[in-house]
């Protein structure tokens, strides 16, 4: 994975390098990374046309430094401070690259006029982009390329910043990460969702309880509980609340009428995960056998879709997530963005890092936010153990082919099948480790869908191969090695 750091731990970078050497150095080899990118996007040097938008902060001085290398190299390049930008009219040329203003700029920036053929390349962060936030003032830069520095911000990569930044390119100035709370998942972190298994591993040492589905809405648990058994899951039991059995050969369909609460409870003695959510309703009796179920059992629950309104339908919910934290039962929520506004402040709607961040501790839970950037973050577990865990997981995998009926399904059966299929490890995964490389995968099935017309079914199709497909690409090959 990938470090990803904020705006504070980047000024705190460079504090402990001014302390060694001049803060020059470091605005050289920025610079030189800029002419470096602006050469690629050229294609070629001599005549073009650059127009370099300079700040008045070290942003600025990255690109008169990029500009002197671009001269050299035989670029018409100009050089404009603010002030200029204004009366210069409308910029035509082969590139512009904004170096106005920086991570630390917190109010609106008001963006020349570019003509829409003209590529931009942004210094570290597109000049009133928040580098915290990743909201995107009035009129900031909307960059086709960014070159930050050293490591990947947080504002590049929510809300705003993915449309804003571009491809983002990461360039090594020299200095000291040291540690960072912030990751961002890549495809070949998910090798090691696929753990071998002791030889005499038995079904239920990996076994999950999906309460899913109702009349109507059988869909949603077969296609939780078909990905569940592709991703690990050695048996998987259901349970759909006033709703008709999964057809699948595989899967234990028990029986969801009358106080079906009692009978999940009882089954999940035998298992290692439950999950809970997809297509079960509404209704108020419902949700209130969806907590009761939340509250009594032992393992680590995967809360998802319908069953998520309990947190806001019940005040004693945030009693009952609390107490599962303390008695070390894990709790997932798995929410989109419409979903999770229902649980924050409406002050703090605007700010949906911090929130999410917020809400991971005031619900004693590792809370998964579905998007375009998929956010996992365990506040809980990070102020507990810095060490050892991390406080939040970015994921970019996905595409556009994931906005289809019955994705989210699949992508919580995933979850489920690879928690199951880590409990049953000797060495398992932390928790927001799977539950981030679940959504990296779940991504990664997307791009191996190779023509339009995805559907959530074909998600599910695609596991085994994606796992062949991975090995070949980051591990040498694929070889069977169990034992026959």
């Amino acid at each position: 994975m990938q470090k990803v750091i904020s705006v504070s731990h980047a000024k705190s970078m460079d504090e402990e390098f001014a302390k060694n050497a001049p803060l020059k150095v470091l605005i050289d080899r920025a610079g030189f990374g800029v002419a470096q990118a602006s050469i690629k996007i050229l294609g070629s040097c001599y005549g073009k046309k650059v127009i370099i938008v300079a700040g008045p902060g070290n942003n600025g001085e990255d690109g008169k430094v990029a500009a002197y290398h671009l001269k050299k190299r035989g670029c018409k390049v100009t050089v404009l401070s603010l002030d200029q930008v204004s009366g210069f009219g409308e910029f035509d040329c082969d590139l512009v690259v904004d170096a106005a203003f920086g991570t630390g700029l917190k109010r609106e920036y008001v963006s020349p006029s570019v003509q829409s053929k003209v590529p931009i390349l942004a210094v570290d962060i597109p000049s009133g982009l928040d580098g915290e936030t990743g909201n995107a003032y009035s009129h900031a830069v909307r960059a086709d390329e960014t070159l930050t520095f050293q490591a990947m911000k947080v504002g590049q990569l929510i809300g705003d910043g993915p449309s804003y930044a571009g491809k983002i390119r990461t360039y090594d100035i020299g200095l000291e990460i040291g540690e960072s709370e912030y990751l961002l998942a890549e495809d070949r972190d998910t090798l090691r969702l696929f753990k071998p298994l002791d030889r005499d591993h038995h079904k239920w040492k990996s076994a999950c309880l999906i309460i899913a589905g109702s009349r109507g809405m059988d869909g949603s648990a077969k296609l939780s509980c078909s990905a569940a058994l592709r991703s690990g899951a050695g048996m998987v039991r259901h349970i759909s609340p006033n709703g008709s059995p999964v057809d699948m050969g595989e899967v234990v369909s028990l029986p969801g009428e009358g106080n079906w609460s009692e009978l999940a409870i009882s089954e999940s003695e035998r298992c290692c995960v439950v999950g809970i959510g997809p297509g079960i309703g509404l209704d108020q009796e419902t949700l209130r056998k969806a907590l009761e179920v939340i509250d009594e059992v032992e393992v680590p629950v995967i809360v998802d879709a319908d069953a998520l309104a309990v947190v806001e339908k019940f005040p004693n919910a945030l009693a009952i997530l609390e107490r599962r934290r303390e008695l070390n039962r894990e709790t997932v929520l798995t929410p989109h963005l419409g979903e999770f506004k229902k649980f924050i402040e409406e002050n703090n709607a605007l700010d949906i890092f911090n929130s999410l961040l917020h809400e991971s501790e005031r619900l004693s839970s590792t809370i998964l936010l579905k998007g375009a950037t998929t956010t996992v973050v365990d506040s809980k577990h990070y102020l507990d153990n810095p060490e050892r865990f991390k406080r939040a997981v970015f994921v970019q995998s996905g595409t556009s082919r994931l906005a289809t009926a019955g994705s989210g399904d699949v992508l919580f059966g995933l979850i489920c099948g690879f928690l199951a299929h880590q409990f049953a490890s000797p060495n398992p995964l932390t928790v927001i480790e799977t539950v981030a490389l679940s959504a990296q995968f779940h991504g990664y099935l997307s791009r191996l869908f190779d023509s339009e017309g995805l559907i959530a079914s074909d998600l599910v199709t695609l596991i085994p191969g994606a796992f062949v497909s991975l090995m070949r690409e980051f591990a040498g090959g694929y070889e069977d090695k169990r034992e026959l």
